[in-house]
This record gives C-alpha cells, sequence and structure tokens, in this order.
C-alpha cells in the first residue's frame, strides 16, 4: 500500500479508461450527571472536547458526528475509546470505514485522513504512525469516488474499468469490493495503512 499509507493515486492515465439532571452510572467510578440547562450543557461539552475527535473543515465529516459521539460519552464515559465502525469521509470524495472498534480520542483527522481526487492518504507522516492494529492504522473498508465521464468507458464498457481497478488495488495490496459506474463508488478493503 505504499509506505505512506496512500490508496490511489488514480488519475485518468492510471485507469486508461478514463441531554433534567438525570444521572448516569455505568460503572460506580465513573458518573457524569447530565443537565437541562444550557449553560452546564456547554460547560460539559467543553469538558468533554478532549475524547472528542479534531474536524475543522466543512467539507469533511464522521460517523458518528461530534454530536452523537458527545452525547454517547456523557452517556458512557469511555465510549470514545471504543466507537464501533466509525467512518471518515469528505464531501465528493469518499470515506473510511475502520472496522471494529476504533479509539477516537484526541484524533486529529484532518492531519491523519486525507482525501484528495482519486485518493485518500491515511497517516502520511510515517514518523507519527503507529504500529498496525493502533490508531487508524487498521481494517477499513475505503470508498473513493471516481469522477470518470463517459469517454472513459469508451469503447471499453464497465468491466473493464472494474478489471483496472481489481488489478490498482491488489497492487496496493487491498481487496476489491465493488464498482459502481451510476455513482462512481469504488469500495475496497484494506488491512491497515502501512
Amino acid at each position: 500500500m505504499g509506505s505512506a499509507g496512500l490508496i490511489g493515486p488514480l488519475d485518468q492515465g492510471d485507469l486508461s479508461l478514463r441531554p433534567s439532571g438525570l444521572e448516569t452510572s455505568p460503572s460506580p467510578s465513573k458518573r457524569r450527571k447530565i443537565s437541562s440547562d444550557k449553560s452546564c450543557l456547554d460547560n460539559q461539552l467543553r469538558e468533554l472536547a478532549p475524547y472528542l475527535p479534531i474536524l475543522r473543515s466543512t467539507d469533511y465529516y464522521i460517523k458518528p458526528s461530534c454530536k452523537e459521539l458527545a452525547s454517547k460519552e456523557l452517556l458512557d464515559p469511555g465510549y470514545c475509546s471504543r466507537v464501533r465502525d466509525f467512518t471518515v469521509g469528505r464531501l465528493g470524495h469518499g470515506c473510511v470505514t475502520f472496522i471494529g472498534e476504533t479509539d477516537v480520542r484526541w484524533l486529529d483527522l484532518e492531519k491523519i485522513v486525507k482525501f484528495r481526487r482519486h485518493e485518500v492518504v491515511v497517516y502520511e507522516d510515517e514518523v507519527g504512525k503507529p504500529a498496525i492494529g493502533q490508531g487508524l492504522n487498521k481494517s477499513a473498508v475505503v470508498t473513493i469516488v471516481l469522477q470518470l465521464g463517459l469517454s472513459d468507458y469508451e469503447g471499453k464498457g464497465p468491466s473493464k474499468v472494474v478489471d483496472r481497478l481489481r488489478l490498482i488495488a491488489g497492487r496496493q495490496g487491498a481487496h476489491f469490493l465493488s464498482y459502481d459506474p451510476s455513482t462512481g463508488e469504488w469500495r475496497f478493503l484494506v488491512h491497515h495503512f502501512s
């Protein structure tokens, strides 16, 4: 998959186809009081900030959202250390769904996951990359939105695109899952980003 966890790049030339006072207590040692007072809620959310991933850009998104993560962390302290099937995406580019439980606390997602045209890079900086299975350097389903025009299929058909995508995925150490020509979504599985 390349030393920087690169998936892609794929370009035309590469294709050649062109929360009242409710108190929760999941464990006796960890209790957070949830208040209906807006100022208290704002303070609670500020207190939770260190437990949430960092995401500044409006065209990037996560699932569950930051609001959902904060709510779940209030109700179940430690939730952000074990988020199931966490997804990071960028509108018009694709997404990465990290399989199983992922610790999302303190992750600066825009520094770790970078989407560009026809590619996603996870841990571009080799020095800060965690060991395989740690952080976001783990198994994931990657979806890349390919922006192919009709001329990309000219005389070759979608099956040739699929053949080419299978080849590219294989070269990167990934497993091809699907390609939908109506949406341009190419999905593949990676075991890690090293």
